[in-house]
């Protein structure tokens, strides 16, 4: 339920918001909250207040914003925005509705009376209902069998999608990939699984190894950018371009904590051949090329090819190699990548790299040439 009925961020944005009211700080940036998201509240309050702090004064400032959070959240959950009257109106004409949710009953049925959202419902499916909890689409297939209704007359709205479409379901209308907001929400949510709060092993491993001459780097994609500022303490010019302002704010907050001078800049990646004209000696690829739509990836090449000096190189590290399920990420293939880049860059290396566990075999790591 939260993300899509239940709005359980709020209370912790009010809560960081009475705290720094209390020590009279003045947040650099309207987002403030946004670098809090998947991290522990005494690794948030430094970060917050735009200084370094002890470990005693960080864990004293943290648990008085929880004694915040319990005050505000004593009052009764927060609904997203619309939900209500959307709720409302679907009711009113009759349309068939259900609660699917890997909660318990008490939990949910605790949530959804405090909201007063109770009886809009006439289903509500909950962890005790089914055998498979998601990303298993039982829950889904239950509430459509109470409701009467067949799967593919059902319309999903959930903060993931694989799952529903996996047997049939049609999900709601959600941003595109090729927009800001698509990732900005996630930021916004924690649903950002890909970023493995550290620079990528297999640049990280390269690097120690075979690293190219200093210059000029871009970083397509570049997130929070744990990768961008690797590259600057390793003496590159490090740049790293990404269209989330949530991601670029944080990216910012940690390079500054980290006291790392890196430029990170907000843009749209296929517009970079605007301005950045054979601008950088090399770029470092890993988790964009599988985040776009697949039917733009020459048109990333085409971008790359043109931001890239002549004789550049573009390190990438391709991932997932294996069919999965619906993107992001959405799967890559050696054939696709050789095909792709082969008008305008050379192959000079190509192996499969020491990856993170989770990733291990899914990776192929790349050092292309620009040649023409």
């Amino acid at each position: 339920m939260d993300g899509v009925l239940i709005d359980s961020g709020a209370h912790h944005r009010a809560a960081w918001r009475a705290l720094l009211d209390e020590l009279g700080v003045v947040p650099a940036e309207p987002d403030y909250w946004r670098l809090t998201i998947g991290r522990p509240s005494v690794e948030a309050v430094p970060l917050l207040l735009g200084r370094e702090t002890s470990w005693a004064e960080a864990q004293r400032l943290a648990a008085r914003k929880q004694e915040h959070y319990r005050r505000l959240a004593g009052g009764g959950p927060v609904l997203v925005r619309g939900v209500a009257e959307f709720v409302t109106d679907l009711a009113a004409r009759s349309v068939p509705r259900a609660v699917a949710s890997s909660a318990s009953r008490h939990d949910v049925d605790t949530l959804l009376t405090r909201a007063r959202l109770r009886d809009r419902f006439e289903v509500v499916v909950a962890a005790e209902d089914v055998r498979h909890g998601k990303p298993d689409p039982e829950v889904y297939l239950l509430a459509a069998g109470r409701l009467g209704v067949a799967p593919e007359q059902c319309l999903v709205f959930s903060r993931g999608r694989r799952r529903a479409r996996r047997r049939g379901f049609r999900r709601s209308l959600m941003a595109s990939v090729s927009t800001s907001d698509f990732w900005t929400d996630l930021y916004a949510r924690g649903a950002d699984g890909w970023d493995i709060r550290q620079p990528t092993p297999p640049l990280v491993e390269f690097m120690d190894h075979t690293p190219p001459a200093p210059g000029r780097v871009a970083v397509p994609g570049c997130g929070r950018g744990h990768d961008v500022r690797f590259l600057a303490r390793r003496g590159y010019a490090a740049v790293g371009f990404d269209f989330s302002t949530t991601a670029l704010a944080e990216a910012r907050a940690l390079a500054k904590t980290d006291n790392v001078t890196a430029e990170f800049v907000e843009r749209d990646l296929f517009t970079l051949g605007l301005d950045y004209g054979h601008a950088f000696d090399g770029i470092w690829e890993y988790t964009c090329f599988c985040a776009i739509e697949p039917r733009r990836r020459a048109e990333y090449v085409r971008t790359m090819s043109a931001i890239l000096k002549p004789g550049g190189w573009l390190l990438a590290c391709f991932f997932p190699m294996r069919r999965r399920a619906a993107g992001p990420p959405f799967p890559v293939s050696e054939r696709e990548v050789r095909r792709l880049f082969a008008p305008g860059f050379r192959i000079e290396r190509a192996y499969a790299p020491r990856s993170v566990r989770p990733r291990q075999g899914q990776e192929w790591m790349v050092l292309l040439r620009k040649v023409c």
